[in-house]
């Protein structure tokens, strides 16, 4: 019953700030499907607060989590090898109006957040299975260091 009150009406739930793990995407889908007549809309975006809070965003129906979206309007993505790697993983940088300018008063972390294109390097790392497909980490470009595992997705 609480399911139905909950999902029955509701058109679309957003997630942000974090990737939704699969078994989480797969039990809310589960519970929509048994209390709904459509499928629940499922939608996210990407970004980080340097870049006043997106850089991406999912306008089309998922079929699973992991998906970061295109670009917003003015805003440009590069994709970078990581550690001069010549494999897939590719670090993502950002650059457009709404990415913040720098730290306050900090010169010297500013210069080391933005590469010499005025791209803002966001820490965010995966490669390309094709065009407008993604692959990220967790929050890292360098997912060695840090464990992190690799989600799927596409741009």
């Amino acid at each position: 019953a609480l399911a139905r009150r909950f999902f029955g009406r509701l058109r679309m739930a957003f997630y942000s700030g974090a990737g939704m793990p699969v078994t989480t995407w797969n039990r809310l889908v589960a519970v929509c499907a048994k209390v709904r007549q459509e499928p629940l809309w499922l939608t996210t975006s990407w970004g980080s607060t340097e870049t006043a809070p997106a850089a991406a965003f999912v306008n089309w129906h998922l079929e699973g989590p992991g998906v970061i979206g295109l670009p917003l309007p003015g805003v440009e993505l590069k994709f970078v090898p990581v550690n001069g790697d010549s494999g897939s993983k590719l670090e993502i940088r950002v650059r457009g109006a709404n990415v913040f300018p720098g730290y306050r008063h900090d010169p010297v972390a500013t210069a080391a957040a933005f590469d010499d294109e005025g791209y803002y390097c966001i820490g965010d790392a995966g490669h390309l299975a094709m065009p407008y497909h993604y692959c990220w980490c967790d929050g890292t470009a360098n997912a060695t260091l840090f464990g992190l595992r690799e989600r799927t997705a596409r741009v």
